[in-house]
């Protein structure tokens, strides 16, 4: 199920707010990041490349590059194979090179998503690392008319080198560390639309639901009809027969619930209403703060939380010890006041004591605590599940 292309870190420039986030994403899960970033007025993320994974030859080609065309191009990478992966390093060594002797700029990610896409336009030799090889490689299977009445004998004095040079150069190829590549057609361009800001989804959980049969797509919260055609699609008879393959949701750390799904579908359906209802109360990232702060193994203890979710408090806008000091010291004083207070009081340390009066904890969202002071667990467990 990891599909883990890069690995990137996104961080508000203003604040301390950061994510990290691994490529391709999910709409859900890029929700999620920008959720932890709580950027204002429309900024956009700050956000560098942590880990490039097996592509590193792209490093040099990413300055200035945009954050959701790059998981457009995570994603495609996600597919390919040991071929298409040399394929794509050709292409790109090709394009690198033309515009090297044409002075003709930088490679555009969007160059790199149409490259990404033309894969299936190469011959690919795997194996093949320099021009003795290459040279060796057309020899030895007679792509070369000219050389097939020479006696063996005299073809190993032949300079396989020079050879496998003048064929790379007369085609145009790219020879890396893999495989030697040529263009065999003409490039496809990407699809349009590739790498907008993601749109919320139309489910709250979905799963791709694999059988021996076929494969089927799940999108919850569903009716029970719904549920029963999906498992008559599989031609299955409980769900446990089905294995889960994919899954984006608005929580997450779902896949934590991946194996119960199994057992029991329908309390899986119960808990995408929960997140559907929090979504559209606006309070969805209430209940992440919240819920990361405990430890939830069940599907029941998840969706008591998000039916007694009021039982907390949540500020989003509280990113530091000194946004709770600032909070605080507002509510005693005003103006010129007010600003003195900030400028000659110890912001952190009273900041952190006032989140010990609280039970109170920094999120990955926000500030969150209990108004009645209580610490911070799950409904009717008492203090059987405490903050981390």
């Amino acid at each position: 199920m990891d599909k883990k292309v890069f690995s990137v870190y996104l961080g508000d420039p203003d604040r301390s707010n950061h994510a990290e986030l691994d490529l391709p994403a999910t709409p859900w899960e890029l929700i999620d990041a920008l959720d932890k970033l709580r950027l204002v007025d429309g900024r956009e993320p700050y956000w560098q490349v942590e880990d490039i994974g097996r592509y590193g030859f792209l490093a040099p080609l990413l300055d200035d590059c945009d954050l959701y065309q790059f998981n457009a191009l995570a994603e495609q990478l996600s597919t390919f194979d040991r071929v298409e992966d040399i394929a794509f390093e050709g292409l790109v060594q090709m394009e690198v090179d033309k515009l090297c002797q044409t002075n003709g700029g930088d490679l555009t990610l969007q160059r790199l998503l149409d490259l990404a896409y033309s894969v299936d336009r190469c011959h690919v030799v795997p194996g093949v690392r320099d021009d003795e090889a290459l040279g060796r490689f057309y020899v030895e299977n007679d792509f070369l008319p000219e050389l097939e009445q020479v006696p063996d004998s005299v073809l190993e004095l032949l300079d396989y080198a020079k050879i496998g040079e003048k064929m790379r150069r007369d085609e145009h190829g790219a020879m890396t560390l893999n495989g030697y590549v040529v263009r065999e057609a003409e490039l496809r361009q990407a699809p349009p639309n590739l790498g907008r800001p993601p749109r919320k989804p139309p489910y709250m959980i979905y799963f791709l639901c694999v059988s021996d049969v076929r494969t089927v797509k799940l999108y919850l919260p569903a009716k029970q009809a719904e549920l029963d055609a999906v498992l008559d699609c599989l031609e299955v008879d409980i769900w446990q027969e089905v294995q889960l393959e994919e899954c984006d949701t608005a929580m997450p750390e779902m896949w934590a619930f991946v194996d119960m799904a199994r057992n029991s579908m329908e309390q899986v359906n119960q808990f995408a209403q929960c997140l559907e209802m929090l979504d559209a109360n606006g309070e969805l990232a209430a209940f992440k703060a919240v819920a990361g702060q405990l430890d939830i193994y069940k599907l029941e203890d998840a969706i008591a939380l998000a039916e007694h979710l009021s039982e907390y408090a949540f500020e989003p806008s509280i990113h530091s010890m000194e946004d709770r000091a600032r909070e605080e010291l507002s509510l005693i004083a005003d103006g010129l006041e007010l600003d003195l207070l900030i400028r000659n009081l110890n912001l952190i340390s009273y900041g952190a004591d006032l989140m010990c009066r609280d039970r109170g904890i920094l999120s990955d969202y926000g500030y969150v605590h209990r108004p009645d002071g209580q610490p911070i667990h799950l409904p009717q467990q008492g203090m059987d599940m405490t903050m981390q």
